[in-house]
């Protein structure tokens, strides 16, 4: 609970600062009136020697007196309370008489006072720290009074009293003014409002503090009849309002006169007044009690007026009560009071208990709580003690947790609300299905009955298996019931690739696929052709096989030469297993026609081995138009990024294939150059990748060296070409684990860095010229030679030290020349800091992964998707990063949407010593849990593993620092790196995630991987 204003003693010095001037012209003023009056006395006594002094000072005493008695009629100016019993922050309840204590049969005191202390106990358990204590019960109060009679049987608020002080806690009395001077009160007769004002100041003396309520005129009072006698004309209305409010001043003179620290406060309803009633009031088109207009009491006056140190709002509707809901009166309270009085709210337990209209739901007075947190108010107290502690619903448990801290406000859902899977009926092929979500964790849920296990958090996670046909799962959470009907299917083929219908051209190589379940014989069948699709499982980047189905692929050569468009029919999947046999229809292929090709081209499967060229034929050329372009194997058809295989940058032109192979799965469509490679036609991140066209290019190429340069950061060598043919760029000798496997996707994970030199090798050159020879300082390169081959030119670039290569970039320069530049190592300096450095002058590009309507991967809550987390840890790295001098860049800042390629684009503009990528992992098994670190290029690996040792003890599972080859990570430029910061999926590791405190230990972490990769390096 957050105080904008400062506390009550320094407010009122604050809005009384004026007073000093006056006190101190008051006492020269009181001095000389005092002189005066005594000259005068003296005066007197000497023209009236008979005359008592003693009667003179009585009668100037009484003056006193008849002015002090005149404030009823004006203002006055209380002194400044130095010692004003507040706790600072309220929480607390009502003790009631009656129903709290005094409320057995035997009705004895001792009972009474046991009830006391059990109720004082059961405060002091939740951590209360201020009782509300009415004192009036049955016709009389709990105490020894010399005006009322003790209707207790002894003194229970001496006892109250001391029982709080001793469980610290203080005590707040209320005094009900219409029930402190008999049988019909009148607030507007002078007797009775000076029987309640020494009823007010006996209290004082016994209490921490008092409340003011019962302050209405009862039916009778201030009659019409007394305001034609005393009205002065100023209105029926307006002489009832001024009659009660100069009671309440003297009242509350009256207190503070008996004991000036004494805490004094003012029991409000609701709604003072609607905005129709008085401009300024409550906005409420609803029928309500208004306290101003039904019952003349100006409780915003008062406070304005500074009678009360503290104001306690009954503010017992719902959040959702349609005149005046809870979340709107606290907030009219707080901007129209807090300026001049501090603002309490009582919450209804009562209603609570009885489940009113509003309080159905058992997490309604947490939701008040959360509704007005951090808003200008000094806490809470509830109505009343009796119905908090006997709650059987769980809504006092979660007050409880709220209040103590335990209960987060951004981390906890209210509500249940579940985010896997996203349908609630549907037909799955899986035997299992997951359950990700979250719900109010003071509350009971329930799978079909049964407790579903849940975080503190209220996130759960959990796999349940499923029967063939109907499964039935039914939630329910604080009254909400969300049922899922799931059908299960066992069958053997899930889908297949192409499933609409295609028109290709003659001689396209195509890549069907099938989606089938695992260990089955799947087949494929077009225009009478049968093959055998080979199956691949489907892993995770770790290399482990998730669900229960592979993926089956094989190729069919379109045929050519067709004198009419023809229809081949509908590719046809056939899957056997275990006597089961399933057949699926795909889409159909038509074959456009086409004249028949000019010249034999082999198939492109049959490369030459030796410099692994092809005859793609001599009639198409592909002309890079991107910036740069990726490339594949070419003896096969995939979609496996390998690092072995180099980009090409604008410009590149090369023979290719006169025919496209596509991979109707994906939609991908390559060519095949004739230097060996495959290349994308396009992709949606870059959009045309090549554009191809008829012409002829040289059989052969010619290099020159043109110089070398050797900046700061760089090292760049130019060449001219001939013209701007492919080439191969490869980091050598390196071991790859398995790099062509039989079955599966290839992994590159490499034990460490070995290779000791860079191969380029310029495609056709059959002439290459100039000398390059590094300077002896060069931090990279030791010496070059040309190496001829016996159809082109490598160039040999040998390091100083094998596997110390930090990135490479190649482009041609505006004169059409190719550059080459090498990154040097990043230069640290010893600094006095956390991290023992300065990281001035080096360049990190730190990218947050998805963002804005890309989420990435659900965890329990909807609002903390990984995009969002991804942010949140990205942010923490870069404020470490700045401190430390580093320059700095980030692919976003905000929740937007970015797609992969820009982010790559950046780091070829920025041109940083690093690239990191921030992302959470995601399974389909709810356990799988741990941190892990990717890269691509073998050069990167010591960038991953340092940030990996620092990173992956703070997780339960330290799941390795391994290859992978997500799309950003495969730039070139410098060491490049994926983080997975844990599992979303995983409802015990995602609500560690998601915290502050662990992300602030994350980023520290990376940090010092950075650092200590950083130190690695210095030459």
């Amino acid at each position: 609970m957050n105080n904008l204003y400062p506390p009550i003693q320094e407010r009122r010095k604050m809005r009384r600062g004026y007073v000093q001037y006056l006190i101190a012209g008051a006492i020269i003023l009181g001095a000389v009136i005092l002189t005066a009056l005594c000259f005068m006395l003296v005066n007197h006594l000497s023209k009236n020697p008979n005359a008592s002094a003693d009667n003179s000072a009585v009668g100037i005493i009484s003056d006193v007196q008849q002015i002090q008695e005149t404030s009823e009629k004006g203002t006055y100016v209380y002194p400044v309370f130095e010692d004003i019993h507040s706790p600072g922050r309220i929480s607390g309840a009502w003790l009631i008489p009656g129903t709290d204590f005094l409320n057995s049969d035997d009705g004895s005191h001792d009972t009474a006072k046991a009830a006391v202390d059990a109720a004082i106990a059961k405060c002091a358990e939740y951590n209360f720290n201020a009782l509300i204590v009415p004192v009036n019960y049955k016709g009389g109060v709990i105490y020894n009074s010399a005006i009322l009679s003790n209707t207790a049987g002894g003194s229970l608020l001496e006892h109250i009293t001391q029982t709080a002080h001793n469980s610290g806690m203080v005590v707040y009395t209320v005094l009900n003014l219409n029930a402190s001077c008999g049988e019909n009160v009148d607030l507007s007769n002078a007797e009775h409002v000076k029987t309640a004002s020494n009823v007010a100041a006996e209290l004082a003396r016994l209490s921490d503090g008092i409340l003011i309520d019962g302050y209405y005129y009862s039916e009778n009072a201030a009659p019409y009849s007394d305001y034609l006698k005393n009205g002065s004309g100023m209105g029926f209305t307006e002489y009832r309002r001024g009659k009660l409010t100069s009671a309440v001043k003297q009242i509350c003179l009256s207190i503070k006169q008996a004991n000036s620290n004494v805490y004094l406060g003012l029991v409000c309803d609701s709604v003072w007044a609607k905005a129709s009633s008085v401009e300024g009031g409550f906005d409420t088109s609803g029928t309500i009690f208004e306290s101003l207009i039904d019952a003349d009491a100006d409780t915003l006056g008062w406070i304005k007026e500074d009678l009360f140190d503290w104001v306690l709002v009954k503010n017992h509707n719902s959040t959702e009560d349609i005149t005046a809901p809870f979340t709107s009166v606290a907030q009219w309270w707080i901007e129209n009071a807090a300026e001049y009085s501090e603002i309490c709210f009582s919450l209804s337990a009562d209603n609570a208990a009885r489940k009113t209209k509003g309080y159905k739901n058992p997490d309604q007075l947490v939701r008040q709580l959360m509704s007005i947190n951090g808003k200008n108010y000094i806490g809470c107290v509830f109505y009343s003690l009796n119905s908090f502690a006997n709650d059987t619903s769980g809504s006092t448990a979660a007050v409880i947790n709220y209040l103590n801290g335990t209960l987060g406000n951004d981390y906890v859902l209210k509500e249940l609300k579940i985010t896997s899977p996203a349908k609630t009926t549907f037909t799955t092929y899986e035997s299992s299905i997951s359950f990700i979500g979250a719900s109010d964790p003071q509350f009971p849920l329930t799978l079909n009955g049964a407790a579903v296990e849940r975080t503190k958090e209220g996130y759960f996670s959990l796999q349940v298996d499923l029967k063939l046909g109907s499964n039935k799962f039914t939630f329910e959470h604080k009254g909400t019931t969300l049922t899922y009907n799931i059908t299960y299917r066992k069958i053997l083929i899930k889908d297949v690739a192409p499933s609409a219908n295609q028109v290709l051209d003659g001689g396209s190589t195509i890549v069907v696929k099938a989606t089938a379940r695992a260990g089955s014989t799947v087949t494929a069948t077009l225009n009478r052709v049968t093959i055998t699709l080979e199956e691949m499982p489907i892993t995770d980047e770790n290399g482990n096989i998730v669900g229960e189905y592979s993926t089956y692929s094989g190729v069919f050569v379109l045929p050519t030469g067709l004198a009419n468009d023809t229809k081949l029919g509908a590719v046809e999947f056939t899957a056997k297993q275990d006597g089961m046999s399933e057949t699926k229809k795909g889409g159909i292929i038509t074959v456009k026609a086409s004249p028949k090709p000019e010249e034999d081209i082999p198939d492109f499967t049959d490369p030459d081995k030796e410099n692994g060229y092809v005859n793609v034929g001599k009639k198409y050329i592909a002309e890079v138009v991107s910036y740069q372009i990726e490339t594949f194997d070419g003896d096969r058809i995939d979609d496996y990024s390998r690092p072995t295989n180099n980009y090409l940058p604008l410009g590149t032109v090369d023979y290719c294939s006169p025919n496209t192979l596509k991979d109707t799965a994906s939609g991908n469509e390559y060519r095949l150059l004739r230097y060996g490679n495959r290349v994308y036609t396009k992709t949606n991140e870059q959009g045309d990748n090549i554009k191809v066209y008829e012409g002829t290019l040289p059989d052969t190429n010619s290099i020159t060296f043109n110089k070398l340069e050797q900046s700061e950061r760089f090292t760049t060598i130019t060449f001219d070409t001939q013209w701007k043919a492919p080439f191969r760029f490869q980091m050598l000798p390196q071991e790859y684990s398995s790099p062509y496997p039989k079955t599966g996707a290839p992994k590159y994970n490499i034990t460490s860095a070995t290779f000791k030199y860079i191969d380029i090798t310029f495609c056709y050159a059959v002439s290459c010229q100039g000398k390059i020879e590094f300077e002896e300082n060069n931090p990279i390169f030791s010496k070059a030679e040309w190496i001829k081959n016996s159809k082109d030119y490598t160039l040999r670039l040998y390091l100083k030290k094998a596997g110390v290569f930090y990135g490479w970039n190649a482009e041609y320069n505006s004169k059409g020349q190719l550059e080459f530049s090498f990154l040097h190592p990043a230069k640290i300096k010893p600094a006095n800091n956390k991290y023992g450095v300065s990281l001035e002058g080096v360049k990190i590009v730190l990218d947050p992964g998805h963002g804005g309507t890309d989420p990435g991967a659900l965890g329990s809550h909807p609002q903390y998707t990984e995009a969002v987390l991804n942010l949140k840890l990205a942010k923490m790295v870069k404020e470490r990063l700045v401190a430390l001098g580093a320059e700095v860049y980030m692919t976003r800042e905000a929740e937007v949407h970015m797609k992969k390629d820009p982010r790559v684009r950046l780091v070829k503009q920025v041109k940083p010593d690093m690239f990191i990528s921030f992302h959470r992992n995601a399974a389909t098994t709810p356990s799988a849990s741990g941190y892990d670190s990717f890269y691509f290029h073998p050069y990167s690996k010591a960038l991953a593993q340092a940030i990996y040792d620092q990173n992956a003890p703070l997780y339960d599972k330290e799941r390795g620092c391994i290859w992978g080859n997500f799309y950003v990570m495969r730039v070139s430029d410098c060491p490049a790196i994926l983080t997975e910061n844990g599992f979303m999926t995983n409802a015990s590791e995602y609500s560690k995630i998601i915290t502050d405190s662990f992300n602030e230990q994350c980023a520290d972490a990376t940090v010092k991987g950075i650092v200590n990769y950083l130190k690695s390096i210095q030459q």
